[in-house]
């Protein structure tokens, strides 16, 4: 059976199908990842008046059924991040985090964390004085904690140890972050100052660094790969 559904969304991915259609991927407020076409969303102005488009908050009513793909019926701009637009940067990270959660997140499983953290995160972004790198990082920890696989950077991610501030320390994405000796080490090492900075998510190199080990961890637990392709 289906039914009219009204919610807010982010846009995740749109796919042309023939010369009038779209299939899109949507992050829904109240159902969590969903699949909708767009019947002649490629040109109508007057349903969708410019809101299937990526990195602004859309109020959306759809045909919606459990099953099967979902029907939308219109769309409008609930809320735009026009700060997003003024530096390149921005927009990177927040399309990276979009990318992010369209790969890991499992279909119509409704995520208020992951759609609060998100929200925080475009906010940041129009406030944030540099790329951003700060506040990805920050949302893609919440994100691996979310779907069940966190990592940490201050204590033993597989017996809870806590490590010494100052001390480096062997890291394994697919144990949780840092491993002690104990546990069985690991045969990447970081220094003690990246570790630091890490933990207290301080802007600088080192945040380089703590993304990559994020989308290596995606690449591990989930269907992500590192550079934004799916297995």
């Amino acid at each position: 059976m289906s039914a009219l559904l009204t919610t807010s969304a982010y846009l995740l991915r749109s796919v042309a199908v023939g010369e009038r259609d779209l299939i899109l991927t949507l992050l829904t407020e109240s159902r969590g990842k969903i699949s909708a076409i767009a019947r002649g969303g490629q040109a109508s102005k007057r349903r969708f008046a410019g809101a299937l488009e990526p990195l602004q908050r859309i109020e959306l009513e759809l045909t919606h059924a459990e099953r099967d793909i979902a029907t939308l019926n219109a769309a409008r701009i609930e809320r735009p991040y026009p700060a997003l637009s003024l530096r390149l940067e921005r927009l990177d990270v927040a399309g990276r985090a979009l990318r992010w959660a369209r790969h890991v997140l499992p279909p119509r499983v409704p995520e208020p964390e992951l759609w609060a953290s998100l929200e925080r995160l475009l906010r940041d972004l129009e406030n944030a004085e540099d790329d951003g790198s700060a506040e990805l990082f920050v949302f893609g920890l919440e994100l691996l904690e979310i779907v069940g696989v966190a990592m940490t950077f201050d204590k033993c991610g597989v017996c809870g140890r806590p490590r010494p501030e100052g001390r480096s320390a062997h890291v394994d994405v697919a144990r949780g972050g840092i491993v002690c000796t104990s546990c069985g080490g690991a045969r990447r090492t970081l220094d003690a100052e990246t570790l630091d900075a890490l933990v207290h998510v301080t802007r600088g190199p080192a945040l380089g660094v703590g993304l990559e080990l994020i989308e290596a961890a995606l690449s591990v637990h989930t269907s992500y790969e590192e550079g934004g392709t799916a297995r």
